[in-house]
């Protein structure tokens, strides 16, 4: 899933599978083919499902060689974590000039983070 960075959540959705393993620095590549209509907008943000058994490390996820998304993180099992993983794209915003939609994506994104203060931090928590 594609956030545009105006606002509109638009919904783009995608599989990705096996395309090669880097045996040198023994990291395994997805691929995956979205189709995005041209009137979709700027992408901002991305949403990341992990429907494996085991946890995976993400490190870069490109949309058509223009559009990265720096992860550098792990990304738990659906089935241990059901909430998507937000991704936001490379692009940098002074705080004066960042979309309206971005502030609150990025708001929702930290409260998670921070959590509520109440229960045990699990080992697949992000803080």
């Amino acid at each position: 899933m594609c956030w545009e960075v105006n606002g509109n959540q638009k919904t783009v959705q995608a599989y990705a599978t096996y395309d090669a393993l880097d045996n040198h620095f023994n990291m395994y590549t997805y691929k995956c083919n979205f189709d995005i209509p041209k009137d979709f907008g700027e992408i901002g943000a991305i949403l990341v499902e992990n429907e494996h058994r085991k946890k995976m490390f993400f490190k870069t996820i490109i949309l058509d060689k223009c559009v990265t998304f720096t992860c550098e993180s792990w990304v738990q099992p659906k089935s241990e974590v059901p909430e998507k993983r937000i991704f936001f794209t490379d692009k940098s915003y002074l705080p004066s000039e960042t979309p309206e939609a971005m502030k609150t994506l990025r708001t929702d994104d930290l409260e998670s983070l921070r959590g509520n203060g109440e229960g045990v931090h699990q080992s697949y928590d992000r803080i």
